[in-house]
């Protein structure tokens, strides 16, 4: 870093950030412009984003696991969406762009270098390493020069050109759901909307992935699956199909490294009703709740409304929360 960015008096300061943290780190993240990630751990990432106490800005950036591409997830300014927020959209991104759904395969012939939890690497030429380390210097630069987010991904070719990939980034709405806290970006929120409406007088619905972060008690919802074709929608009932489900899920799981995964349902209600559930709704919510046991993890089920409103229900059906979105 001293090198790289032409400054004296640094002070390097070797600790792991995952511990508690000693007080001239906490004193370094306070005085800090912004606090860049270069770990390549989801776990530290959502640390400096959940955790620790900093005005800084928070930044990753991380090659994929064949060293093709260079990713920077860049905060605003004024940290409206954190980084963790930005990994999600991410996630979104290789999930919806096909020339990004093979992103994260690992190419090469992996090596085991210990015997501990994900200990296979890979070797990497040290010119494609060395092309985006300069890539990713000024990358950081530009990054903290500007006010905006940013999500950006460099791909290098077999001739070492570069293509670069920037993804739109949309801001986040979060809400306390019993014990858990959802994020949803205010973009699918109104997708879930328009397809409630283009199927009105009928409901439909579909399927929800996303991250399930038991540490922190938290639940992001990155995208959802649209009602299979095999569905039943009627004006007061909506039976969720199967065709194609299965399929989409494993390529969903496989393109962001198993990160993104089945989170619950969402369906939709007609115009004059709440979101809140039905007896209908509850019954399922009572089935999805016993399913989920086998995995550890809580029932989701949404409920999309007229007016953009959403109606949230984690684990427990009398815990609920209404979203409105303006329209």
């Amino acid at each position: 870093m001293k090198n790289t960015y032409e400054q004296v008096g640094l002070q390097a300061i070797a600790v792991n950030v995952l511990r508690p943290a000693p007080a001239h780190l906490m004193t370094a993240y306070e005085a800090a412009e912004a606090v860049v990630d270069m770990s390549a751990s989801v776990a530290v990432a959502r640390h400096l984003a959940l955790d620790v106490e900093s005005p800084a800005r928070r930044l990753s950036l991380f090659l994929n696991p064949s060293g093709t591409d260079l990713v920077l997830l860049a905060e605003p300014q004024d940290r409206a969406v954190r980084l963790d927020h930005l990994e999600m959209e991410y996630y979104r991104a290789l999930v919806r762009q096909p020339t990004l759904e093979h992103h994260l395969f690992k190419r090469g012939q992996p090596i085991r270098y210990s015997h501990g939890c994900r200990d296979v690497s890979v070797q990497l030429p040290q010119d494609q390493v060395a092309l985006h380390a300069a890539i990713g210097a000024r990358a950081v630069r530009t990054a903290v020069a500007e006010s905006g987010s940013r999500i950006k991904i460099w791909r290098a070719q077999p001739d070492l050109t570069v293509i670069a990939h920037e993804i739109e980034v949309f801001p986040y709405v979060e809400m306390r759901v019993g014990s858990w806290t959802v994020a949803v970006s205010q973009q699918l929120l109104r997708e879930i909307s328009k397809q409630r409406q283009e199927r009105l007088p009928n409901e439909t619905g579909g399927v929800l992935v996303g991250v399930f972060d038991t540490q922190h008690r938290r639940l992001y919802i990155v995208d959802h699956i649209s009602s299979p074709t095999d569905s039943q929608e009627w004006p007061t009932a909506y039976y969720r199909g199967v065709e194609g489900v299965p399929e989409e899920l494993t390529r969903i799981s496989e393109c962001t490294g198993r990160q993104v995964v089945y989170v619950g349902e969402w369906h939709s209600h007609p115009d004059r009703c709440s979101v809140r559930p039905s007896e209908d709704d509850k019954e399922l919510f009572a089935y999805l709740q016993h399913e989920r046991l086998t995995d550890g993890l809580p029932a989701v089920m949404a409920i999309a409304g007229e007016h953009g409103t959403t109606g949230w229900y984690v684990a427990d059906i009398a815990a609920g929360a209404e979203h409105r979105l303006p329209i």
